[in-house]
């Protein structure tokens, strides 16, 4: 898998931004605000989703409350209720 661009990411209006290095860097534009706050949301999105797999392949426990909370924080910035 490639790396993308470090987390976090930004929806500012219709442009997607993170900060590299210090500095604000263009991630995607042109797209409406609902889409570009779902790709802001997309390593957030990721991240939850890859704990919640890892709980249920690995069958040691259920997934915790910080997993079940990262994922709904996830989910709250992709459709604009953060």
């Amino acid at each position: 898998m490639s790396a993308h661009t470090p987390r976090p990411w930004v929806a500012q209006g219709h442009i997607v931004r993170a900060v590299v290095d210090g500095r604000e860097v263009p991630v995607s534009q042109g797209f409406t605000l609902e889409d570009a706050r779902l790709i802001a949301a997309a390593p957030e999105l990721f991240a939850a989703l890859c704990e919640l797999v890892r709980w249920q392949e690995t069958g040691n426990c259920p997934p915790i409350a910080r997993d079940w909370a990262a994922a709904r924080a996830a989910l709250a910035k992709a459709t604009g209720a953060a």
